[in-house]
Order: C-alpha cells, then sequence, then structure tokens
C-alpha cells in the first residue's frame, strides 16, 4: 500500500519521540477530545501536559517532604494560641458583672407622642407597558399620587382608555 504524504524528518540532534498506544474507555476519550478543542490544544498536547503533571507532583503526601519536626512545631503553635484564647474566655467569664439598673418605668399620666403613618404606597402597576405621567385632563389621579397612569405606547391614560370601552360597553345593543 502506498503511503500519501511526507514524512516528518527531525532536525539533526533532535532526539525522535516514542509512539505510544493507550486504551481508554470512550467517555474519557469524548471528554479529552471536547477540552482538547476547548483549549485549541491537541490531543498529544494534552495527554502529555497530563503525564507531566502527574509525574511531578507526588501522590503520596509523604513525598511533599514535610519532616514530623515542622508538624510538631506547627501543632505547638497552635495548642499555645488555645491555651490563650481558653484563659481570656475563662477570665472574661470569672471577672464580676456590673450590676445592670432596672429603667425606672415611665410616668402614668405621659403621653406617648402621636406619629403620623406614612401614606399608603401606589399599588403596583405593569412598568413595561405602563408609567407614572402629568395628569390627564378629566383628572384621573393614580393612587393620590398627583399623576395619571399612562400606557407607553400611546401616552394615552390607563382610566380614560377604561371609561371609553365601558361608555362602548354600555352605546351598543345586545
Amino acid at each position: 500500500m502506498a503511503k500519501h504524504g511526507r514524512t516528518y524528518r527531525y532536525p539533526e540532534g533532535e532526539q525522535r519521540p516514542v509512539s505510544l498506544t493507550v486504551r481508554v474507555p470512550a467517555a474519557l476519550y469524548d471528554r479529552l477530545t471536547q477540552y482538547a478543542s476547548l483549549h485549541r490544544y491537541s490531543l498529544t498536547e494534552v495527554v502529555l501536559e497530563g503525564i507531566e503533571s502527574r509525574l511531578e507532583t507526588p501522590a503520596d503526601p509523604r513525598e511533599h517532604g514535610a519532616s514530623d519536626e515542622s508538624h510538631t512545631d506547627v501543632l505547638h503553635q497552635l495548642e499555645a494560641r488555645l491555651e490563650a484564647i481558653v484563659d481570656v474566655k475563662i477570665a472574661a467569664a470569672l471577672a464580676p458583672q456590673p450590676r445592670a439598673t432596672a429603667a425606672p418605668p415611665p410616668p402614668a399620666t405621659a403621653e406617648l407622642p402621636q406619629v403620623a403613618s406614612p401614606p399608603d404606597p401606589a399599588p403596583p402597576f405593569n412598568t413595561h407597558t405602563q408609567y407614572l405621567g402629568k395628569l390627564c385632563p378629566q383628572g384621573h389621579n393614580y393612587a393620590g399620587t398627583g399623576q395619571s397612569l399612562r400606557n407607553k405606547k400611546s401616552a394615552s391614560c390607563v382610566a380614560c382608555n377604561t371609561a371609553a370601552i365601558q361608555a362602548r360597553r354600555h352605546a351598543t345593543p345586545r
């Protein structure tokens, strides 16, 4: 069978890489190709990066180089901090508490000042299709705001439109 295309020639001094065949589950292969296309890597680049990362990162925590002495030092520091916190808490709990004096009751004859309740807010309306605008000529005041509720498309008063629709209904014979 004839070979199509050119064969790659490595420059002198550059060592030719070794081919490696690996069998992976189909789901893992799909994830791998998706990751490679998302990050614009070739499959070879993704696999090589993963292998290098795995070889550089020790899996065993004992390989991190942490000694028993450094763990002991950290434990002693934590123990000292905890003892200091406990001492402060115990001292605060044992300290004499000042007696709270009861406030004198309010005089029976004194009246509480009357506070005016805030006015009821205007009922909600659809802000996508309506807005509060200038008072219409008929004086339709929306919930005591001093403004008329108007349609955004036509800028007409909603109450005037409702009154006109009701008038038309009563005018037409049934």
